[in-house]
């Protein structure tokens, strides 16, 4: 039984998961056709089945201008940059871990119908919300209000506070309204209020909303969210551009067993585990 048969057989099986493991397919195969697969093969039969899906790595490498024209073409305004030779330290960072193992344009397709989705859910999401400051900050603000009681704040002058604990103990703290500063450096730091400056807000009755920093607050969601990540066809549908062959990356297979453990530094000592410490109990 043929390897590209096979491919078709699981087709169905790895797009439901590309994960698959290899265990899977060898006893499925098995079973149904009665047929031993080896390692060798059944990596073969995977890898096949995952082409046939995903597309061969160098065809998407070929057609990565025409995947940039295409995301031009359906969201105009937008920047797209192809760097050809990457550097050697390159190292992608996704939000989709799965994304990193398939080739190159399936990969970006992955992340940018993962961020068109979540932009389309965020958006909606904040229709319904009535409060002016988002909820989970409201909370943490809220938080921080009740602790404000067990501080004394005595006012000096020009938006100016001196906060003391009111258990008695030494801790002192400087708050500046105007400035929405404190000593402390929370409020500098996270936006919104710390304990200190909650037990001036208190004292003075101001409004809380009044100093909390504008990017926690329900407009400036709204405006973060408000352009639309606009959906794209399909490779059948791309033009065909008239720029060079993007090459893929020559991948090298080392000869041998995979090497597991790391090179290490000069200065550490070479433990190659049970047999190290066997030759050196003879030793002695």
């Amino acid at each position: 039984m043929s390897s590209q048969w096979l491919s078709k057989a699981f087709m169905k099986k790895i797009c439901e998961n590309p994960k698959t493991k290899l265990k899977t397919l060898i006893k499925k195969a098995h079973t149904n056709w009665n047929v031993d697969l080896t390692n060798t093969k059944a990596t073969r039969v995977k890898q096949q089945a995952l082409d046939e899906i995903n597309g061969t790595c160098g065809e998407q490498y070929r057609r990565i201008h025409d995947y940039s024209a295409e995301l031009l073409r359906s969201n105009p305004g937008s920047t797209v940059r192809i760097q050809v030779q990457r550097p050697p330290e390159f190292q992608l960072e996704t939000p989709i871990p799965e994304a990193r193992e398939k080739p190159i344009v399936s990969m970006l397709e992955d992340i940018r119908v993962y961020l068109m989705n979540r932009w389309a859910e965020n958006r909606q999401s904040i229709i319904t919300y009535n409060g002016e400051i988002l909820l989970k900050i409201n909370t943490k603000i809220e938080r921080e209000f009740d602790k404000g009681g067990e501080w004394l704040a005595i006012y000096a002058g020009r938006d100016k506070y001196e906060v003391s604990n009111s258990q008695g103990n030494r801790d002192k703290f400087v708050v500046d309204l105007k400035l929405h500063g404190c000593s402390c450096r929370k409020f500098q730091i996270t936006g919104y209020p710390c304990v200190h400056a909650m037990s001036c807000i208190k004292k003075m009755c101001l409004d809380v909303k009044n100093y909390v920093n504008k990017c926690y607050k329900k407009d400036t969601y709204v405006d973060c969210y408000q352009h639309v990540i606009y959906p794209m066809n399909g490779s059948n549908m791309w033009d065909r551009t008239q720029n060079d062959d993007v090459l893929p990356p020559v991948f090298k297979k080392p000869i041998g067993h995979q090497k597991l453990s790391r090179n290490k530094a000069g200065d550490e000592s070479c433990n190659n585990g049970p047999l190290s410490k066997l030759s050196r109990a003879r030793q002695q």
